[in-house]
């Protein structure tokens, strides 16, 4: 357009809005007008650079970039803009997760399993009815091996779950009714050289396996017997013998029993006196230099139940006890209860004690094959 065209119209429009028709509005007026009028009729071009002009302002403005950089790289720093670190994250909330067990690798020694202690048992061993004809009961037991005949369920059970040694007391065994008359042979073997004790641990083992006994120990309250002194005294005759009482542990048979004791040579026997037309006269036990409890044993084996020593007598003894029958027999001599405050001054009372008790739940008649 040309430039005085472009003034000539501006001016065409002021004439009109020269003053502003409302006071409120702001009219076109002042000197700015004619200094724009002046500008525009003055025309200054601008110029255009030529190509060695372009060439000339790219090369100052390498330059100008250029020292700087060399300056910098000359001084060995690199200029960098200032570091602002960034506000800290929050911690992650942690929440529970299942984690894989991490598998790693390493050397470890083998493992060696630890065998449990083998349990005592006869090498070979038969275990059948006895013939119905056959008469009397015997047990043998040496070097491991076990010889039975004739022997009840329960007799054979007495004897291998004694507690202390000899034989659990009657009247702590609690079992069916048929355990008294059913009766077996055993003839077992064992190594010879079966550490003493063991044995009945075998006969334990078998009786379990062969009968499948299911059973447990209580301790219940039962009727017991406590051996004192009578008023005037007991009539024992003390020992001067200086060795301790060291005797073997309750037999609970109440005949053909010998009790030692250790240092002294002292000994307690006991058996059944008849005559020569096998007419009873009464049981015999004796002792010679031993303490009070060989006499409780036997009396706990004869009684069927625990026997509790409240004489207070810890010396060794001599004494005798003959011609007497125990409570369950029929025959007219003295029971034990007279013979034991008119032969030794001892008395026997019944009490009331815990008594720890065998039970027997379930045992099979017939026994497995051998």
């Amino acid at each position: 357009m040309n430039p005085q065209d472009y003034a000539e119209g501006i001016i065409r429009v002021c004439e009109s809005f020269l003053s502003a028709p409302v006071e409120c509005v702001a009219g076109v007026t002042g000197s700015n007008l004619t200094r724009r009028m002046e500008s525009i009729l003055s025309y200054r071009a601008v110029l255009e650079l030529g190509v060695a002009s372009k060439i000339m302002l790219g090369l100052l403005t390498a330059v100008a970039l250029a020292v700087p950089l060399l300056a910098g790289i000359g001084r060995g720093v690199i200029p960098l803009l200032p570091f602002t670190p960034l506000p800290a994250a929050r911690p992650p909330i942690e929440r529970p997760r299942t984690v894989a067990p991490r598998v790693i690798a390493q050397t470890v020694a083998p493992v060696v399993p630890v065998s449990k202690p083998r349990e005592p048992q006869f090498e070979v061993a038969s275990v059948r009815p006895s013939d119905p004809d056959a008469r009397g009961m015997s047990v043998n037991s040496r070097n491991g091996s076990l010889t039975a005949r004739g022997a009840t369920l329960r007799f054979l059970i007495r004897l291998a779950f004694a507690r202390q040694g000899g034989m659990l007391l009657d009247g702590q065994l609690t079992a069916p009714s048929w355990l008294d008359e059913a009766r077996y042979d055993i003839n077992a073997k064992g190594p010879e050289d079966t550490a003493s004790g063991e044995e009945k641990r075998m006969l334990q083992n078998l009786l379990l396996e062969r009968f499948r006994i299911q059973m447990k120990w209580e301790n219940t309250e039962r009727t017991v017997y406590e051996v004192h002194q009578l008023p005037t005294g007991h009539k024992l005759q003390i020992v001067d013998d200086p060795a301790p009482v060291t005797e073997r542990p309750p037999s609970g048979l109440p005949t053909g029993t010998m009790i030692r004791g250790e240092g002294g040579g002292g000994f307690a026997a006991g058996t059944a006196d008849v005559t020569g037309d096998n007419v009873p006269r009464g049981m015999t036990f004796s002792g010679q230099s031993v303490g009070l409890t060989s006499l409780i044993n036997y009396l706990s084996g004869g009684l069927g139940r625990p026997v509790i020593d409240k004489t207070g007598i810890s010396q060794r003894v001599k004494y005798t006890l003959k011609g007497f029958q125990w409570p369950n027999s029929s025959s007219d001599l003295p029971s034990i209860f007279t013979v034991m405050q008119e032969q030794l001054g001892l008395r026997l009372e019944a009490s009331r004690g815990l008594v720890e008790m065998l039970v027997i739940e379930k045992a099979d008649r017939v026994p497995i094959e051998n």
